[in-house]
């Protein structure tokens, strides 16, 4: 693709493959078309260094768009998740509080019976 930009190569010599242009290829990522806004026509080494410099600066910013958004994510996770957990643990306490006061009925019960039977 730069050989064909730069026309140091003739037209003819590439590949179908190499020289179809991006957009032939079906759904694009959001980096695709973001990169493809930014590509520019290189003509000589110096337009390659700065379109480099553009692209890096491109990734790096999808970079850290996508670690904070792992980051939020991450954290509406954790915070799911203690929500359900302090549900579960106040469900379970409140089942143990049950047993316990059927426990004190049983043992109640038993006192009442042993009274009766002597």
């Amino acid at each position: 693709d730069i050989q064909l930009r730069c026309g140091s190569v003739n037209s003819e010599c590439i590949d179908d493959d190499i020289a179809a242009p991006v957009t032939e290829i079906g759904d694009e990522s959001d980096a695709q078309n973001v990169i493809s806004e930014h590509l520019l026509s290189i003509k000589d080494i110096k337009g390659l260094v700065e379109q480099n410099a553009k692209l890096r600066r491109v990734v790096r910013s999808l970079s850290d768009e996508i670690d904070n958004k792992e980051r939020q994510l991450k954290e509406q996770f954790e915070e799911e998740l203690l929500k359900h957990k302090e549900e579960a643990s106040c469900k379970v306490a409140a089942v143990l509080e049950r047993a316990e006061e059927q426990g004190r009925m049983i043992e109640s019960l038993h006192s009442s019976v042993a009274m009766y039977r002597t």
